[in-house]
């Protein structure tokens, strides 16, 4: 991938991270429905049903929180827990293995969960973010003239001892669960964004 690929990939994944960490402003539901925002979207022969789900969802802002507390958690149980030890530890509880090793892989890029000891870092949002950080890394060795085969490496070995995991079967349960277009369509951009990177 080269210096612009990188970025556009940054930026979906940047896209992804936020609506899954908190349900999106009235503002960012609008940018999201208009079709020439999401254009430059780096999966779009994949994500198409989700970019058509977006642009055609006419649910109101109070809905789509509902859907992202049903899904992702809130006062009841949730639809596609947003955390990978969830999913992978043999207990399927928080805090396990899995959130020290994605701790660890944060550390190698100096970076570190906002709400450290508080949440668990293994949060999809956040490891999305993550992965969008060590993308901008890149992007910006690259202008310099500089290697970014280091921060890649990083990258690639957190997406494929991470991310292709387990966050396929999330996006999956995102789609099943939604009650909206609107994250339905959230849940299609994720799974095609997971494929895309399974793939390389």
């Amino acid at each position: 991938m080269d210096a612009v690929d990188l970025d556009r990939r940054a930026a979906a994944l940047t896209v992804l991270s936020r609506l899954l960490l908190t349900a999106p402003s009235a503002d960012v539901v609008a940018a999201l429905r208009d079709p020439e925002r999401l254009a430059d979207w780096p999966t779009p022969e994949g994500a198409q049903e989700g970019l058509e789900l977006l642009a055609a969802s006419r649910e109101d802002d109070e809905a789509i929180r509902i859907d992202h507390q049903r899904l992702f958690g809130g006062a009841g149980r949730a639809k596609a827990n947003p955390f990978e030890s969830v999913h992978r530890s043999r207990e399927g509880l928080k805090f396990e293995a899995e959130t020290l090793q994605v701790r660890a892989a944060y550390r190698e890029l100096g970076l570190q969960a906002p709400r450290l000891n508080k949440e668990p870092d293994d949060h999809i949002g956040l490891e999305l973010e993550f992965v969008a950080a060590a993308y901008l890394r890149a992007v910006e060795l690259l202008d310099a003239g500089e290697s970014a085969q280091d921060v890649l490496a990083v990258a690639d070995r957190f997406i494929r001892d991470h991310l292709v995991q387990w966050a396929p079967n999330l996006f999956r349960m995102v789609v099943e669960g939604a009650e909206t277009d609107f994250y339905r369509g959230v849940g299609y951009l994720g799974g095609a964004l997971m494929e895309q990177l399974r793939a390389e």
